[in-house]
């Protein structure tokens, strides 16, 4: 194989291979054609296995971002609804626990239930709490007021992600306490 320069009006440039016969040679050997397509599945394996997990880390995320978002909604409606309670219906005793939490407000009774994975509130019509996201467990409602003191309600659910991801099914356990003004 000869390389030979060869001087035109911009300089010099290099002219194409020749075998032995002295004609040019076109293209890539066979040698070449491997070496370029294993440096080619190795950078495609690279760059699949880092959208891989970039993808499994944002659904990831996703996953606990849904979960405290939901929950801090939900908690707030209830603290809100409680707070503007005139009565407390259900759970009616010190010490008692509920599935339930029903509540007079303005003369309407407002009761929170679990509905299958969603927290429901029925004020004469049924409007759910939490999103399709979430699955709503273990929701429970715990009069824990004194003879000394406003009735005052323990709050306790908890939260799975709907969302799967490769660590398995995201959840967070929700709990506060809050007394009628």
């Amino acid at each position: 194989m000869k390389i030979n320069w060869i001087r035109n009006k911009k300089g010099f440039s290099l002219k194409t291979r020749s075998g032995a016969s002295g004609k040019s040679q076109k293209g890539f050997s066979l040698i070449e054609t491997i070496v370029y397509f294993t440096l080619l599945s190795i950078i495609l394996l690279l760059l699949t296995d880092l959208f891989l997990t970039l993808s499994e880390s944002f659904l990831e995320s996703r996953s606990k971002g849904q979960i405290e978002i939901e929950g801090e909604r939900t908690i707030r409606r209830l603290i809100y609804d409680i707070r503007r309670t005139d009565s407390l219906i259900t759970p009616p005793n010190p010490g008692d626990v509920s599935t339930t939490l029903e509540i007079d407000i303005n003369g309407i009774t407002h009761i929170y239930s679990l509905n299958g994975a969603t927290i429901e509130l029925d004020d004469g019509q049924i409007n759910s709490l939490s999103s399709n996201t979430v699955a709503v467990q273990q929701l429970t409602f715990t009069n824990i007021s004194t003879a000394a003191t406003r009735p005052t309600i323990k709050i306790n659910f908890s939260l799975d992600s709907t969302t799967p991801t490769k660590a398995g099914v995201e959840s967070k356990d929700f709990e506060t306490v809050v007394s009628l003004r």
